[in-house]
């Protein structure tokens, strides 16, 4: 059995509202050891990480790690093999100098092809370290159908905006229909739904995950994008999971299939193009539950229950090769 040592901030775990790295973490410890460690947990003590894995005393056979950089600098002293997960990494700078600087030799990367951080630029900058794609996955006790959530609405749009990055404008699609909503007929019932803010003191309850299911449970469609990266976002896992239809275009990962259940729109668009297309499908309630139907039957390959079976086996296959 792989003893894996989990080490985070517990100000991340209990308060941050995006809880997908959590629910991965919880998902692996069901099929393999995890001790869940780091600062503001009980008996970490300041003076350094290797101190505080000397004086945990067990054997650890993986140190798995959330925002190495901030708990200290020491990470050279630790000869148990270290592993970073990444959701992002199209700043390139600073994801190599985390790397570097944690002394990681194995990198899960959540997204494969993403503009700006493709997982085969990183194999060439860094060939010392391994680099293994899992896909992002969705926890499909929260994200999934709620019965009693009534459909009230025709489309949603979802998402962050406004966000300017290192690539510039982030999420383009999402800021552009942000206004187009305001164009479409009368007739549907359209809106843009906010999230709390990204902490909460309770996160770790799930409050505000299951909150944004029942929300997208609420509409037919949900607008979203991948993002000036390309990604597979988490959204184009969890609303398809909760039986909800995406429109936005299509990231770099998988997107043969993606185009089985989302709705593509892109910006050279124009907006009645845009508007025609989404409401084409509001109007022929088979074409949308046909997408509806394919994007359930995806979704069921990305629980984190898969995402869990995946990472251990790439575990596995690094101790084989090291």
């Amino acid at each position: 059995m792989t003893n894996i040592l989990y080490l985070c901030d517990k100000y991340y775990y209990l308060q941050k509202m995006s809880r997908v790295r959590f629910h991965s973490m919880e998902a692996v410890s069901r099929l393999t050891s995890v001790t869940w460690w780091g600062p503001n947990w009980e008996g970490w003590q300041e003076g350094g990480i290797s101190k505080n894995i000397k004086n945990l005393d067990m054997d650890i056979d993986l140190i798995v790690v959330y925002k190495p950089l901030e708990m200290g600098n020491d990470w050279k002293d630790i000869t148990i093999p270290i592993c970073l997960r990444y959701n992002e990494t199209y700043d390139q700078e600073w994801t190599k100098k985390e790397i570097v600087d944690s002394n990681a030799s194995l990198v899960i990367f959540h997204h494969e092809n993403d503009l700006f951080g493709n997982i085969e630029d990183y194999k060439k900058m860094l060939p010392s370290v391994q680099f293994e794609y899992v896909p992002h996955s969705a926890e499909n006790t929260v994200f999934k159908e709620y019965p009693e959530v009534k459909k009230d609405w025709d489309v949603l749009l979802v998402g962050a905006l406004g966000y300017t990055s290192k690539v510039g404008q982030h999420y383009p699609i999402r800021d552009r229909m942000a206004t187009l909503l305001n164009k479409f007929p009368k007739k549907y019932k359209v809106s843009r739904y906010s999230r709390p803010p990204g902490r909460s003191d309770d996160a770790y309850k799930n409050h505000s995950a299951i909150e944004f299911a029942k929300v997208i449970n609420s509409t037919k469609i949900c607008i979203t994008d991948s993002g000036a990266p390309k990604s597979r976002f988490g959204k184009y896992i969890e609303i398809p999971m909760c039986g909800t239809v995406i429109a936005g275009d299509i990231p770099n990962d998988d997107s043969g299939n993606f185009r089985k259940f989302v709705i593509e729109i892109d910006n050279d668009m124009l907006d009645e193009q845009i508007i025609s297309k989404i409401t084409g499908y509001l109007d022929d309630s088979e074409k949308l539950n046909n997408m509806i139907t394919a994007g359930i039957n995806w979704s069921k390959e990305y629980t984190q229950e898969k995402y869990a079976e995946r990472f251990v086996d790439k575990i596995k296959n690094y101790a084989r090769n090291s």
